[in-house]
């Protein structure tokens, strides 16, 4: 029996509901999970489910859960549109963080595919697991088909989600998602040729907490993108709004920090570049965006390319600081400035 709830809008909260009742609608049962610690977002969102799914009848305002979410996701603001995906991907990995636990590696396996599969998974999660990851996370097999010898080699992936494209059939969008691609001058394990295979780059599209918010919250962001770089052993791209000034930057070496596992852009290159920000109130440059590529898989960036963007479109031309965007008279860009790069993948 599938039912729909009422949940009131609090302002701008349409995503956030909708995602609610979708995850409602999958009959999930709340009483599975071991409680979660109080002031958690596990524990905000299992009481709203379980309340939805016992008052069918009932307008329910999700007044708690909001609050909690925005508390525990600062990557997002009240009132400003969400992407529904996005805050998919973030809660979900809000669960598993709180949720998780350690997982016995001492398993027999069936056969090879079996202990890879486990292997791969479970090194992208920490070797932890939840029941939530159980429910909603699923997992890619990556094939490598050597042209040479015909060897096979497989690799395991986990998702939340997929990017598809939505205006095809379910079926098409399934076939191009998954369509073959051919790549250049890669090892093949058992014959030692290089070979065509496909390759895959992974990208972390970035927005830190606010630098009103404590540096920690920023450093804390910076240990989550190594997590994340440490769980696989592709090539990578972080780049976007990082919120990290100067400042706090020269307090505790923060960029600098990350170059065990990247290049960062702005450090390798842009010599003359002041910045992607002016702060007024402290008038100082920051670089609070930047882009970083993964070291030592085969990405490199070419430096002389490192950049902050400017035009006559997006600069004041007395100043050189960012034009920001008036919404009166429909002129000027943005109060960042973007940094562009070439990247060059072996």
């Amino acid at each position: 029996l599938y039912y729909y709830i009422m949940l009131l809008n609090l302002g701008n909260t349409c995503a956030i509901n909708s995602l609610i009742q979708s995850i409602n609608l999958t009959n999930i049962d709340i009483q599975k999970f071991n409680k979660p610690n109080n002031n958690t977002l596990s524990k905000s969102l299992f009481e709203l489910i379980y309340l939805i799914q016992n008052n069918p009848d009932k307008n329910i305002k999700p007044s708690k859960f909001i609050e909690t979410l925005y508390n525990k996701l600062t990557e997002f603001q009240r009132f400003q549109q969400l992407d529904a995906q996005e805050l998919w991907i973030l809660m979900s990995n809000k669960i598993f963080e709180e949720t998780a636990v350690n997982i016995d590696l001492n398993k027999s396996f069936t056969n090879s595919i079996h202990e890879k599969a486990f292997n791969d998974l479970n090194r992208h999660n920490n070797n932890k697991d939840c029941l939530w990851n159980q429910i909603f996370q699923g997992s890619i097999v990556n094939i490598l088909t050597c042209k040479n010898c015909e060897n096979k080699s497989l690799s395991f992936e986990p998702f939340y989600s997929l990017n598809m494209t939505p205006d095809i059939s379910i079926t098409e969008m399934f076939r191009e998602y998954f369509k073959k691609e051919n790549i250049e001058n890669i090892d093949c394990e058992k014959c030692l040729t290089k070979t065509k295979h496909t390759k895959i780059v992974k990208f972390y599209n970035v927005h830190f907490p606010s630098n009103f918010h404590p540096a920690q919250m920023r450093i804390e962001s910076f240990d989550k993108l190594k997590d994340l770089i440490r769980s696989h052993d592709k090539p990578a791209i972080a780049l976007g709004d990082f919120n990290l000034t100067n400042k706090d930057d020269k307090k505790f070496n923060i960029y600098k920090g990350q170059e065990d596992f990247w290049y960062v852009a702005h450090r390798e290159g842009c010599s003359s570049c002041k910045g992607t920000y002016y702060y007024g109130k402290g008038k100082s440059w920051d670089f609070l965006d930047t882009i970083m590529v993964s070291k030592d898989r085969g990405i490199n960036f070419n430096q002389r390319s490192i950049n902050v963007f400017k035009t006559e479109f997006n600069t004041y031309k007395d100043t050189g600081k960012p034009f920001w965007f008036n919404p009166e008279n429909k002129q000027g860009v943005s109060d960042h400035f973007p940094i562009v790069a070439e990247i060059s993948i072996n």
